[in-house]
This record gives structure tokens, sequence and C-alpha cells, in this order.
């Protein structure tokens, strides 16, 4: 007699009832104490025991998956422990050390540790999903391309060419948006590649990581035209950060995300094709955007450009 492999009903599909709904609640009574407390350390307190108890909510996930599926899960709760960590080193730095933070200092060295960690979780989920999704491999190269391009005409090169920063400090700059283009990469590879994604948990955690992809963005945008990076509105985008990363770990279906694909590879379907298209079309209308308002033109990067994205279309 044949066993279906089918998961239980309450795993098929979204399940917007239970215990793990408790945690979505607790977050948000928590997220409304941070952003009514008007002092630095009060709010910095409340986002770190958010960020401490998502990392507990992924380990509890990890521990609860089968062998074969938890490494990705630890890889995940080592990048949330690693921005909680920056965000503790950041926020008393001076009453560890004696001094003010500096830039860079160990709190960014903390950041940046976060995304080689969820880059790796996610690619280990991917791999369990589908072994050898060359197809997603080269999607995500074409999007983490044409998004590079934007973000080295608008991010990086500002810091690059800017003759103040000691040579320490531009690298970590610009160390930021391109850790961001890695973690583009592989949620692109999550989102484009086979397996199932129509779970909640798997929209929970693409949700999260979008949503950290744009706070990230605007932080750095900040700091580009002079700004400090501080304001409450990003502190808020990090604390939905936490809440939709964490929930999507404790959902029943979190279980169902490294379970192996069913479906064929996939065709170059509509949705597919149009982000594959926008993602062509940033590096001459960025060019085409630098040239309009005067400044100068990258010319060797547009032509790099040009041709990597062809030869990664062909492929």
């Amino acid at each position: 007699m044949e066993i279906s492999r089918r998961p239980p009903a309450a795993l098929a599909g979204p399940t917007w009832s239970g215990p793990w709904l408790l945690y979505p609640a607790a977050a948000g009574a928590l997220g409304a104490a941070h952003q009514a407390d008007s002092s630095a350390l009060g709010s910095a307190l409340v986002l770190n025991l958010l960020g401490a108890s998502a990392v507990a909510a992924v380990l509890v996930t990890a521990v609860r998956s089968p062998r074969g599926a938890r490494l990705p899960w630890i890889l995940l709760a080592l990048g949330l422990a690693a921005f909680v960590a920056g965000d503790v080193v950041a926020n008393h730095y001076e009453g560890f050390f004696g001094t003010a933070r500096p830039f860079p200092s160990l709190a960014d060295a903390f950041y940046l540790a976060v995304y080689p960690c969820l880059a790796l979780g996610i690619l280990r989920l991917v791999h369990l999903r589908r072994p050898g999704d060359h197809e997603g491999l080269i999607d995500s190269l074409i999007v983490a391309l044409g998004a590079g391009v934007l973000s080295w005409t608008i991010l990086m090169s500002p810091h690059v060419r800017d003759a103040s920063l000691a040579p320490v400090e531009r690298l970590a700059s610009i160390g930021y948006p391109l850790a961001d283009l890695l973690l583009l990469a592989v949620v692109v590879r999550l989102v484009a590649g086979a397996g199932r994604r129509h779970e909640s948990a798997f929209v929970l955690l693409a949700l999260s990581l979008v949503v950290m992809l744009v706070i990230d963005s605007a932080f750095a945008w900040a700091l580009v035209h002079g700004g400090t990076g501080t304001d409450r509105t990003l502190d808020l985008g990090w604390l939905v950060f936490y809440v939709l990363f964490a929930t999507a770990a404790l959902h029943p279906s979190a279980r169902m995300l490294s379970e192996p694909a069913t479906q064929e590879p996939q065709t170059l379907g509509r949705w597919r094709l149009g982000l594959l298209g926008a993602a062509t079309m940033i590096v001459p209308v960025t060019e085409a955007a630098q040239y309009g308002r005067g400044r100068p033109v990258d010319v060797p990067l547009l032509v790099l450009s040009a041709i990597t994205l062809f030869g990664l279309a062909v492929l």
C-alpha cells in the first residue's frame, strides 16, 4: 500500500490560528512600547528584547526540525544574534570602552556578520528544496547585477569619491550596500527557485527579508545625504523585520520550507520574465538618469554590465 506524503491539512496552507499567534501579539505590544518610549535607552532595550526573542524563536524551530534541516535555522539564528550583538555594542559603546563609538567599530563587525549568516542559511534552504537550482542562480545574478549598478551609483560611489574618508571608513561604508546585494541575490534565488511558495512561513520570511533590504537602503541613503541613520522610523522597520522573521519561524508551515521540491523546473513565466526584464533595464536607465542630471557616466561600468547581463540572459 502506498503511503501518501502529503502534509497534514493543518500545514498544507495558511494557518491563521494557534499558539504561534501569541508571539506577534506580544511583540506588537512591545513594539507599541518602543514607539511610546521617548528615551533612547528604553527604545534600544525594547528593540534588543525583540531581537533576542527572534533568535530564541528561530532556535526553537531549529530544535524541532529534522536533523538534516537544522543547519539553515541555526545559521539564520546566528545572523539575528549578530544583529542584536551589534545593537548592544552600538548603543552601549561608550559604557563598554569609555570612549565615543568610532566608525567603523566592533558594532560594524557584528552588523556585517549578519549578512553572510543569513545568506548561507537561505542558500542551505534553497539547496534542500532543490539541489542544483541553476535557473534560480542565474535569476539571482541578473537581479543582483542590475541592482548593483543602481547601488553603486547612488550609495557606494559617493563614499568612494569622498576624499575626507580614511580607507577603512571607505571600505566599511561600501560594505553595507555590498552586503545588501548579497542578501538580495539569495532572496531572489529563494523566491524564484523551485519549492513551495504559498505557505505562510515562506511569505512571512520573504517579507521580513524585503523589509530588511528596504530599511537598509533607507539607512544608507540617509548616510549619503548627511543624515545620522537614527530615525525612529528606521527602528520601527527593523522591529517589523524581527517580528516577521520570528513569526515565520514559529509558524507550523516552517518545517515545509526545507522539503524537496516536487514540481518540474520553472518555465519563463510572465512574472519571472518581468522581473528579469526590469533588472536588465536598471543599468541603462540609471546611466541615462546620470547623464540627464549632468553627472558623470561610468562608461566602463555600463559596458561591462551590459555584456554580463546579455551573457546571463543567454544562459
